[in-house]
């Protein structure tokens, strides 16, 4: 129940804090787990949601932020306690060296299995939404890119990123190496977030190091610690810079010459692992 003032429904709360003192914290009766996240963060004196937890008796406090506080089962007069959260950073996690590194990579992410299942997920939507992935768009005919993309021998990009970011609805931001910049599939869209690094001819997963995969498109904390990591590899060079620069191959040595090289050698040997020789 909540109580009125005036004309405005409240939420009154006790919440008590990690070293024991205790708040009266009055929100509207429409407040979500985020708002009252929030409130709590404020009074901890800590400049994240992440670095709390919240518990209380027979209330589910741990799900989405942006549920109401009363359909997790808080109530006015409801008893709040607030807990600490270790520290917590973004890591890289480094998948194979193969040309399904893409899809590798959205399925530790999404929880959505091997690669050969995620390929086939987006064959069966370019062939499903024609009018949506038109010749235009993916530079072959609908159906024959869907058989290009089955075949594990071909790269995933912004098309596979798409789709896939519908399938799982989730919003996958991957974070250019070299320019570091955010590319957000689909720039707007009310879902969880995952992050993914992109070096010019590798993605890896981000991933938090107590395993968490996706986050809040709030949680600020995650998307800065994922461009920490793009700005740490940048900073080391560690990116193909593929707009008609000579790079070579690292694994086996060969010189070559823009992303057609590199593609062609990638497909060809399974390296790729490449390094730039010229600016």
């Amino acid at each position: 129940a909540s109580e009125r003032t005036g004309r405005t429904r409240t939420m009154l709360l006790k919440v008590v804090l990690a070293d024991g003192k205790s708040h009266r914290v009055s929100l509207g009766a429409s407040a979500t787990v985020g708002e009252l996240a929030q409130e709590a963060a404020l009074l901890s004196g800590v400049e994240s949601i992440e670095e709390i937890s919240l518990t209380a008796v027979g209330a589910q406090l741990s799900g989405p932020r942006k549920a109401s506080l009363e359909s997790v089962g808080i109530a006015s007069g409801t008893v709040v306690r607030v807990g600490k959260q270790p520290k917590r950073r973004m890591v890289r996690r480094a998948g194979e060296a193969d040309n399904s590194c893409l899809f590798a990579a959205v399925g530790l992410l999404c929880g959505g299995g091997p690669a050969k299942r995620l390929r086939a997920v987006v064959a069966e939507a370019v062939a499903a939404e024609p009018e949506t992935w038109t010749e235009a768009v993916l530079g072959k005919p609908p159906a024959e890119y869907a058989r290009y993309i089955t075949d594990p021998q071909h790269w995933g990009g912004s098309v596979e990123l798409s789709i896939l970011s519908a399938h799982f609805r989730t919003q996958l931001v991957a974070i250019d190496v070299l320019n570091l910049r955010a590319h957000h599939h689909p720039h707007a869209a009310d879902w969880r977030r995952a992050y993914l690094l992109w070096d010019g001819i590798h993605y890896d997963a981000v991933v938090r190091d107590d395993g968490q995969t996706t986050f809040d498109q709030a949680d600020d904390r995650a998307f800065d610690g994922a461009m920490d990591l793009a700005s740490e590899a940048n900073r080391a060079k560690q990116y193909t810079n593929l707009a008609g620069f000579a790079v070579q191959c690292l694994t086996c040595g060969q010189g070559l010459t823009g992303q057609a090289d590199c593609v062609a050698h990638a497909q060809a040997t399974g390296h790729t692992n490449f390094g730039q020789t010229g600016n």
